[in-house]
């Protein structure tokens, strides 16, 4: 009996002090639970400071990691200092809200504030504040409002915290950012709006610029440290809490909300006579977390938030969203940390989703939690209810492409295969090619679909675009444009390059195929800054690297400088930074020399090796043969296992 009146005690305790944080809603003020970050004092400093010249703040983070309880805490501790404060919340169901209405739920909340105070406080509206017949309010009359409440607080400050603004539409948000200008100019400073939300400023850009203008930016974080406050809710032994919660610490990386809440649940596994605390964490996560988060609603709820992130809000991130999840999948599979890159959006909205972290230089999913709940599975699904056109999916299988075989025609190409072979470079590929392009033609899949009907077959030397370009729907048909084709001059692709990819741009519109370009050559290209530049371009008019692969096939002893192979392999691991539609690092290269695909089995199983989601993750065997310290100078380069 004694143990169960303790169990139940423990519950009650642990109930009331985390019921707030487990209901997803801000904590009491004066909750003992309360963990204090380093936001705590810079949002409190800057708003005591005088003569700002801001005229709002921003506070944001990801879903459910405080923002809220620390408005409730803030206008607390300031209303003590003689200030008016009054929290605004916008709701789920008012996401819809036109400025009108925005306008009438700002009036009901400030009035009621100043009413608490003062009965006969005068709104100078023409309507009963109270009347709840009212629908709508002006924007002369929320000005004249405030010019009232700055006129009634005398050297007071009015602090307006509006939390969830990502709920605004983009219309109402910027009609907003204009009253919060307006009424911190009229009133000297005296009324000042404390904003609150999801949205990272470096994404606001899709909302409003404007707020970045007129407001400091604070980040709230994740808890770090000992956390002591969190022990109050805690019925063990101090030296058990404070293990407890490190051990907690490791799996949630001090996500706040998932903190209580496992905090909460290990009630159920854990005592002071609890031995092996690890194995009991780990247990009850995997039996809780991962194995029945349905049937634990709030937990479940503040999973289904983050998947909301990435399927509901403004339509035109929604493609940016899916490849995020992409990139999410990469993180995933990763043994490594990803470098993180500011310019990508794809790594800016993984971190607002909260499924990611920034740490240092490196982006990484956020804790083991998440990891474990948002595996490849949750994530596909996600990304199925996204539901993006065909043309915007990735496709990581070989059919349905356009297919080019571009052909080094320059004066080298008449020269020996190899020292002890005498065989002209220009006829050794010549079987190579009709034999790749029946391969190609003949392709079916699993479900019997082709890749093309035809391919095309250019052959490239001067700087000008080729003549001497040719459909090609029978592979018996090569050996006729190799019999054509006269070698001489330099190696220049660029300008044949980008009018095939112009080409096929303006046809993918109609058609969604994908496309492959095969590309033979015997050495160094001339306008190899040029071919650069025009990979950059096409990279970037795609939405994924699978959309577009470039396999360079490198020709007999000619191509074994090593300068000439570091080259091509740069390309290969996206060392020029080709980045996608989306602002992705799009690595669409692939070297190899004519022998290792030959070995390989041609170039449809080289281009399927790399239609996967990092194909810049390894370097051939016979690089490191041949070159070692080539490999190894570029393994350390790119951070490769």
């Amino acid at each position: 009996m004694k143990f169960l009146r303790k169990i139940q005690e423990f519950i009650s305790r642990s109930v009331s002090f985390f019921a707030d944080g487990l209901n997803g809603t801000a904590l009491p003020h004066d909750s003992p639970i309360y963990v204090e970050r380093d936001i705590d004092s810079q949002v409190y400093q800057f708003l005591r400071s005088e003569n700002k010249s801001e005229s709002a703040c921003y506070i944001f983070g990801s879903p459910q990691t405080g923002k809220s309880s620390l408005a409730l805490r803030l206008s607390k501790i300031l209303e003590c200092e003689d200030n008016v404060c009054s929290l605004v919340c916008i709701k789920s169901s008012e996401s819809n809200l036109l400025t009108r209405d925005l306008y009438v739920l700002l009036a009901d909340q400030i009035c009621k504030r100043l009413s608490l105070e003062n009965e006969r406080f005068n709104s100078g509206f023409p309507i009963d504040i109270n009347d709840r017949q009212r629908s709508e309010l002006s924007s002369s009359d929320i000005e004249n409002l405030l010019t009232n409440v700055a006129s009634y607080l005398s050297n007071r400050k009015l602090l307006i915290f509006v939390d969830d603004i990502h709920k605004l539409e983009k219309n109402c948000l910027q009609d907003f950012i204009e009253l919060i200008k307006k009424a911190n100019t009229q009133s000297e400073g005296s009324i000042f709006f404390i904003l609150l939300g999801n949205y990272y400023p470096s994404n606001f850009s899709t909302i409003s610029r404007k707020l970045l203008q007129i407001a400091a930016m604070f980040e709230i974080g994740s808890f770090s440290g000992e956390c002591h406050p969190l022990q109050n809710g805690i019925n063990l032994s101090p030296r058990n809490k404070d293990l407890l919660i490190k051990e907690l610490l490791v799996y949630t990386q001090g996500q706040p909300f998932l903190t209580i809440y496992l905090l909460h649940l290990s009630s159920k596994y854990i005592s002071n006579e609890s031995n092996n605390l690890n194995y009991l964490i780990n247990d009850f996560i995997q039996q809780e977390v991962i194995q029945n988060r349905d049937i634990n609603y709030l937990l479940d709820n503040h999973f289904q938030r983050i998947s909301d992130y990435f399927i509901r809000g403004d339509p035109q991130l929604l493609k940016a969203k899916f490849y995020a999840l992409e990139t999410y999948k990469s993180l995933l599979d990763s043994s490594i940390f990803c470098h993180y890159n500011k310019k990508s959006l794809s790594h800016r909205l993984l971190i607002e989703s909260g499924l990611a972290i920034r740490f240092e230089k490196f982006i990484c999913i956020a804790n083991l939690v998440y990891r474990k709940v948002f595996d490849r599975a949750l994530t596909e699904s996600i990304q199925k209810s996204i539901n993006l056109g065909e043309n915007e999916m990735p496709n990581m299988i070989i059919t349905n492409r356009d297919f080019y075989f571009l052909i080094d025609s320059s004066g080298s190409m008449l020269e020996p295969l190899a020292i002890r072979d005498a065989t002209e470079r220009f006829r050794s590929i010549e079987e190579s090619v009709k034999a790749n392009i029946k391969k190609v033609l003949a392709y079916r899949g699993k479900d019997g679909e082709s890749i093309c009907s035809e391919v095309e077959l250019a052959f490239f030397n001067t700087n000008k675009v080729s003549k001497k370009i040719y459909q090609i729907p029978d592979s018996d048909r090569v050996k006729e444009k190799f019999d054509f084709v006269k070698p001489d001059g330099t190696t220049n692709i660029a300008p044949t390059f980008r009018h095939l990819m112009s080409q096929w741009l303006n046809k993918r519109k109609q058609s969604g195929a994908d496309a492959a370009v095969v590309i033979y050559v015997d050495g160094p290209l001339d306008d190899f800054k040029n071919f650069i530049a025009e990979i950059k371009n096409v990279a970037s008019q795609i939405e994924h690297h699978s959309h577009l692969k470039i396999l360079i096939v490198g020709i007999g002893e000619a191509i074994n400088f090593e300068k000439t192979i570091e080259n091509y392999f740069h390309l290969d691991l996206n060392g020029f930074d080709f980045r996608d539609a989306n602002g992705e690092p799009s690595n669409v290269v692939i070297f190899n020399r004519m022998d290792d695909i030959v070995d390989m089995g041609g170039v449809i199983p080289a281009i399927e090796e790399q239609l996967i989601e990092n194909p810049e993750n390894g370097l051939p065997d016979w690089l490191k043969e041949d070159f070692p310290d080539l490999y190894q100078k570029l393994k350390q380069e790119y951070n490769l296992k």
